[in-house]
């Protein structure tokens, strides 16, 4: 299952440290990609292992082999957030190129068009920057994938513009008051 780990992008994505060693998850991850990404459809849900007999509720299952917009950007910063650039890399492509090729980038016919997993996009930001946020201390940190880097900090009543040069952090407040 690709989103066997949706519990630990969680934790990290909140600014917890998760549960799992980051050499697990990344083996984890490797082991996923390597099992569910087809370069033609994206990031599969679900595949079956190989030398494991298929039945009737796992082959060809519609749900298995569906490519889900929010699991891939959800698996996408998991991945960033460990350091596997290339994975990410490939699912985020896959997304995009779907997305160009299918359209309908927020509104997916599942649900009655109230789909609300693409939102899980936005965890691409907190993965990019490295962001954690204490609200009790109000402080926030970063350890961004590059030392070059500007991505827009969207938080309760706060709309600023994060800009990381050389590795070192500026934040400019747009909208609402930064306390930090």
């Amino acid at each position: 299952m690709t989103d066997q780990l949706d519990g630990e992008w969680f934790l990290r994505m909140i600014g917890l440290d998760g549960n799992i060693p980051d050499e697990r998850v990344r083996s984890v991850i490797e082991f996923i990609f390597e099992n569910n990404f087809d370069s033609d459809q994206g990031l599969l849900n679900a595949t079956v292992p190989q030398n494991k007999q298929t039945s009737i509720d796992t082959y060809n299952n519609c749900q298995t082999i569906a490519v889900w917009t929010g699991i891939g950007y959800a698996f996408f910063a998991l991945a960033l957030a460990v350091g596997e650039t290339e994975i990410s890399d490939s699912v985020i492509g896959s997304i995009h190129s779907n997305q160009l090729r299918l359209g309908h980038f927020w509104d997916h016919w599942e649900c009655g068009h109230h789909y609300t997993r693409p939102m899980s996009s936005w965890s691409t930001l907190i993965a990019a920057l490295g962001l954690k946020i204490d609200y009790e201390n109000k402080k926030l940190s970063f350890n961004p994938i590059c030392k070059n880097i500007t991505l827009p900090l969207i938080i309760p009543d706060v709309l600023a513009k994060v800009k990381i040069t050389d590795g070192k952090p500026s934040v400019e407040c747009i909208y609402g008051d930064l306390e930090v």
